[in-house]
Formats: structure tokens, C-alpha cells, sequence
């Protein structure tokens, strides 16, 4: 069973925003993570995580956030991900843990090329308090 952790008057819920976006002309679609504290791109998830992921805790006093261990915003003060606890929550096998090794130092730049992404989940955010939004259709559609 998980363990439940205790949330503190402190902690402040931030949105979780995605862009679902179609790359290659619309045939290939990618959901962009986006930390509504930052309104940074953090991670590329599925489609299932798109769905369910809507928000997190930060607390800025004590340091503690709930997706430190598995963001790729590596800047942030509140970043404490690893190759390690990035696979385990993903739930990749070895193998894939052993490939993403080689190609660690790239996502230690971070995911600076899916920031106008980023742009219009906080505008959308800010707008019209949506956390979701299509982009490269004809219009950009809010879920």
C-alpha cells in the first residue's frame, strides 16, 4: 500500500498543465508536462498521465515538492531527480534505464525546445484557468 504523506497548511497546490501537441504535420502527437509554478516544460508523458496528472504540492519554506524526484526542469532550487528515481517513476525496465544512461546528459540541458508549449499552457492557465490545450491543429482547442 502507499504510504500517504501528511500535507502541511504551508504546501500550496500548483497546476500540472499539458500540451498535447502534433508534431511531423498532425501525424505525430506528444503531451508536454508543464509546472504551473515555473511554467516550465518538465516532463513527455503519456497519454493516460496526461489525463490524471492536474496538480501538485510545493511547499517553498520547507523545500518540499511533489515532483522533485522525477522533473526535468533541472534548474529549479526543488529539483532532485536523478537517472535512478526519473526510470523507477516511469517504471522503465533495466534496459531502458541502461539506454536512457547514454543519453542522460540531454535531458540535463532540459526541455528548452518545448517551451512555447509551456508559453500557452500559463496563458491558457491565466486566461481561462484551463490545464490542457491542443496545439497544431487549426486552432488550439482546450480540453
Amino acid at each position: 500500500m502507499e504510504e500517504i504523506k501528511i500535507r502541511k497548511s504551508e504546501d500550496k497546490r500548483y497546476p500540472l498543465s499539458c500540451a498535447v501537441v502534433h508534431f511531423n504535420d498532425k501525424r505525430q502527437t506528444g503531451n508536454i508536462l508543464v509546472c504551473g509554478y515555473h511554467w516550465k516544460p518538465i516532463d513527455v508523458v503519456t497519454d493516460i498521465e496526461a489525463i490524471t496528472l492536474q496538480d501538485f504540492f510545493l511547499n517553498t519554506k520547507t523545500g518540499y515538492c511533489e515532483e522533485a524526484e522525477h522533473c526535468l526542469y533541472f534548474k529549479c532550487a526543488f529539483n532532485k531527480t536523478t537517472l535512478k528515481s526519473f526510470v523507477a517513476h516511469k517504471n522503465w525496465s533495466d534496459t531502458i534505464q541502461n539506454q536512457l544512461k547514454k543519453k542522460w546528459k540531454n535531458y540535463k540541458g532540459g526541455l528548452v525546445n518545448f517551451q512555447r508549449y509551456a508559453d500557452v499552457c500559463r496563458d491558457a492557465y491565466n486566461e481561462r484557468g484551463v490545464t490542457a490545450v491542443e496545439i497544431g491543429r487549426s486552432k488550439n482547442d482546450d480540453y
